[in-house]
């Protein structure tokens, strides 16, 4: 099965978002977030049904951030008013939600929890009233502040022991977000590298289940070797080499080798 990629939307980037739309299959995840600092634009309740109504048109799976402001935003009165009114599919929460208030959402439909702050004894009693329950990391937009690996695998390895399924973040290319423009990474060793070898070393690490574009959108080419690696599961370098008898062929490493020598 071939790691999957998801991608992020912006209501702030209304454009780059509508073009990353046409990358984004049928029942795939996209990530959205309903508090954040655009929401104060006279747009923004317009913008953000329309990117909506246009995933749920692709029949794509919207999981959104949100926070108790977010019912305020786009005057509703609980957040299953406001699923049906956006077409979401799944709530991330932890913002200003209680573990009661979460337990209660989740009765009623999937939801994804932090998995960067919750701690497991919390996440099986969400469990034991919804099995869709997922994971997501947070991204960090500040450089020297995203996970190290320590971290990251410590969390990772209590959601293995409780069978929840669990996503991560990497930084995009064609679009950093502001006002840092600096990525938008889980894991702090990931933030400046090519987006497609945070996907490969991810992906081939097999500690989580995907990963999503924290970033609005990928430039053509990441796309394009990001979907041959899913193909085929070979690393595609890009290279100048004296030997032209060198290209275009398949090299395998030794078991033992460092990660170092790739």
């Amino acid at each position: 099965m071939k790691f999957p990629l998801y991608y992020s939307v912006s209501v702030n980037d209304l454009k780059t978002s509508k073009k990353i739309i046409n990358f984004i299959n049928k029942d795939d995840y996209v990530f959205i977030s309903l508090h954040v600092a655009e929401e104060n634009r006279k747009d923004y309740i317009k913008n953000t049904s329309e990117l909506c109504r246009l995933l749920k048109t692709k029949s794509i799976k919207i999981i959104a951030d949100i926070s108790p402001r977010t019912l305020k935003t786009f005057k509703c009165k609980d957040y299953i008013s406001l699923s049906k009114k956006l077409g979401i599919y799944a709530y991330r929460v932890d913002n200003g939600l209680s573990l009661d208030e979460i337990i209660e959402l989740a009765k009623k439909m999937p939801v994804v929890i932090n998995a960067s702050t919750f701690n497991t004894s919390d996440l099986i009693k969400i469990k034991k009233v919804n099995s869709k329950v997922i994971g997501m990391f947070n991204f960090y937009p500040r450089p020297e502040t995203g996970m190290d690996l320590y971290q990251f695998v410590k969390i990772v390895r209590e959601y293995q022991k409780v069978h929840i399924p669990l996503c991560a973040f990497i930084s995009g290319d064609l679009s950093k977000r502001g006002p840092l423009f600096m990525g938008l990474p889980t894991l702090e060793l990931t933030r400046n590298l090519p987006t497609y070898v945070s996907y490969v070393l991810l992906s081939k690490g097999k500690l989580i289940d995907g990963v999503f574009v924290g970033d609005i959108g990928l430039k053509n080419e990441s796309i394009k070797s990001i979907h041959q690696y899913q193909k085929d599961g070979i690393i595609h370098l890009k290279a100048k080499i004296n030997n032209p008898n060198l290209y275009n062929k398949v090299f395998t490493n030794r078991i033992d080798s460092p990660l170092s020598l790739i």
